[in-house]
């Protein structure tokens, strides 16, 4: 009731007010600045829908349309049209430029619905998510927009924003309205390849898919063996290039340069603890070794973005179950080692039994 009250006699007041002079703002930006107020006006649009004050001009335009032997008809329709199929194209652009299925299965129905006139499901399932796709849409907008503006394109009924919008247009218009079709489409699909082949080719990207484990792996391990956590070159603990592990001051063991991101666990037995920024994880082996997997060196400042976990503290794990992944090229871009040591912190002796690089899940070291 409160809710109510206040929205009643507060905030609807403010907002109806808001959105009439955002209406008449655009208004007189398009009226008066021709071709680059109707560039503005594109460009502002879908920001416009975002925060719902894009309802605001249904009455404008009602007023418009009544009034169109004087004024001939709207000027909103026709950009509203291009916004929307500048988005359609953007979320079809991305169809076609991303490897993930489940993307490619949102961008079918939405970039469709969006060059049919609802576009709500391809900014906020798409293009926004990304991007640079909305950045490309709203480019393509302001391009069709001021041919719109220029060519004086108005619309003689509400109808369908989008494709269908066509038949809404003075019929002297069409040609000069499909010509902004085209022009609104084609900026946002040249857009959208420019802006995510430079800068979003990660989100293109189909997700990583996880190696299955093998169950004789996982029921074959021995107490006094250490299994691989991860795949790649291997060298004593003391060639490590932090010097804290390089002098054993953390226990002795090894330091793995991984070439894959699956983190998996050395041994039969339980998690001791998972750090909070997920860089590092220590387990405790059915013989009572205590073992620290440390991913990375100065990870620790990533805040845990690069590292999936798997488990909590408190788990039971099995050799060879993951237990974390690990985006390997985005340690590297924040310009840190993805060097991965990997110790006894209690002291117990082993036998390395590899000098140069190891497979995941293989045998790595014999507790003595």
């Amino acid at each position: 009731m409160i809710t109510a009250a206040l929205t009643f006699l507060f905030v609807g007041p403010l907002l109806r007010e808001a959105g009439d002079l955002l209406a008449f703002g655009l208004s007189w930006l398009y009226s008066t600045l021709g071709f680059l107020g109707g560039a503005i006006f594109g460009l502002l649009y879908a920001p416009i829908t975002i925060t719902g004050m894009h309802h605001s001009f249904s009455a404008i335009e009602t007023q418009l349309i009544a009034a169109a032997e004087t004024t001939g008809g709207s000027f909103i329709f026709p950009i509203a049209s291009m916004n929307n199929v500048a988005q359609g194209a953007a979320v079809l652009t991305v169809l076609f430029l991303t490897k993930n299925e489940k993307l490619k299965s949102l961008c079918t129905a939405s970039g469709i619905s969006a060059l049919l006139g609802i576009t709500e499901p391809a900014m906020f399932g798409v293009t926004l998510k990304l991007k640079y796709p909305f950045y490309a849409a709203i480019i393509g907008s302001a391009a069709g927009s001021a041919w719109i503006a220029g060519t004086k394109t108005l619309a003689l009924a509400m109808g369908a924003a989008g494709l269908p919008g066509i038949i809404s247009i003075a019929p002297q218009s069409w040609l000069n309205f499909a010509i902004g079709l085209g022009i609104s489409m084609a900026t946002s699909v040249v857009m959208t390849v420019v802006l995510m082949k430079k800068f979003g080719q990660k989100e293109l990207e189909a997700p990583k898919k996880v190696k299955a484990i093998e169950a004789i792996q996982l029921l074959d391990a021995q107490p006094n063996v250490l299994y691989a956590p991860m795949s790649g070159s291997i060298r004593p603990v003391s060639a490590c290039s932090d010097p804290m592990f390089a002098s054993k001051a953390m226990g002795d063991g090894v330091v793995i340069t991984p070439s894959e991101g699956t983190l998996v666990s050395p041994v039969n037995g339980k998690v001791m603890m998972v750090f909070p920024t997920k860089h590092a994880i220590g387990l405790q082996g059915e013989n009572g070794e205590e073992i620290l997997i440390h991913v990375g060196l100065d990870t620790v400042s990533l805040d845990g973005k690069p590292f999936d976990v798997l488990v909590k503290d408190g788990d039971t794990i099995r050799a060879g179950q993951p237990l974390m992944h690990v985006d390997l090229e985005a340690i590297r871009e924040a310009r840190l080692s993805t060097e991965t040591p990997v110790v006894i912190t209690n002291g117990k002796a082993f036998e390395t039994l590899h000098e140069e690089r190891v497979e995941s899940r293989a045998e790595m070291l014999k507790l003595a």
